[in-house]
């Protein structure tokens, strides 16, 4: 396989892991359930476009359409080819395997870079960061927030960290390390690496859509019950019909 390759198509891509099924290679890793549905969100956007899986969040979009059908039959597919050990793990294992060359491919956020780069490896020589398949041109968006709580036992300590991670040092020094991008539109891009600068670009011209997994595209009351039906899914514990309605119940209302 190129390894550079970026795929236009969730086909494409599925074709290639089935190439893969044949070695001695998951063509593609995953962890527990939560990094399951981050991988299940990714399909429904590159299936269902960034108007159609906005729409999930917003109820223009029918849950339960042929549309979603087949991006389901899609994630169903896909995750034929993940790790068996997956229920066991969680990102940073999931991701490792792909640094250590047991698994082909991994979708994950943009702090997966960091885990490569902490372990010398090189972007564009050891490893490849591209579009999640069939996404190019959307950028898939969460952010990190600190807050002061009502009530915190120590506000000025709280309010001097706020003031830290909100200043344009403070979040060179925070996005550097964990391999995201500030939310500062004065920071410099040559203060960051090369993914990273990517990734800067790629949120000011891209067509941005919100994260389920990561809590941006719906109520944690609904991403906690998409994520219990995607587990039941997974784990065989009902088919995709079944599943196919819990996610349509789950975002009922």
């Amino acid at each position: 396989l190129d390894p550079s390759a970026e795929y236009d198509d969730l086909d494409s891509f599925i074709a290639d892991l089935k190439k893969l099924d044949k070695m001695d290679v998951t063509p593609i890793s995953v962890a527990t359930t939560w990094t399951q549905v981050h991988l299940l969100e990714t399909v429904l956007l590159a299936d269902l476009g960034p108007d159609g899986y906005s729409g999930l969040w917003d109820g223009s979009t029918d849950w339960t359409s042929g549309d979603v059908t087949g991006a389901l039959e899609d994630f169903e597919t896909i995750m034929s080819y993940t790790n068996s050990d997956r229920d066991g793990l969680d990102w940073p294992e999931a991701t490792q395997q792909v640094i250590d060359g047991q698994a082909a491919f991994n979708v994950m956020g943009d702090w997966a870079v960091a885990a490569f780069e902490e372990q010398k490896k090189e972007l564009g020589t050891d490893f490849v960061a591209v579009p999640s398949p069939g996404t190019a041109g959307t950028f898939d968006f969460l952010a990190d927030s600190f807050t002061l709580p009502v009530g915190a036992p120590h506000p000025d300590g709280t309010k001097a960290w706020l003031e830290t991670i909100g200043s344009l040092e403070g979040q060179t020094a925070f996005n550097a390390a964990k391999g995201s991008i500030p939310a500062r539109t004065d920071a410099d891009p040559m203060d960051f690496s090369e993914y990273q600068q990517t990734a800067i670009e790629s949120f000011a011209n891209d067509t941005i859509v919100s994260s389920l997994a990561h809590g941006a595209a719906a109520p944690v009351a609904t991403l906690n019950a998409i994520s219990d039906a995607t587990s039941k899914f997974t784990t065989g514990a009902s088919d995709l019909d079944a599943f196919q309605s819990d996610l349509a119940a789950a975002t009922a209302g």
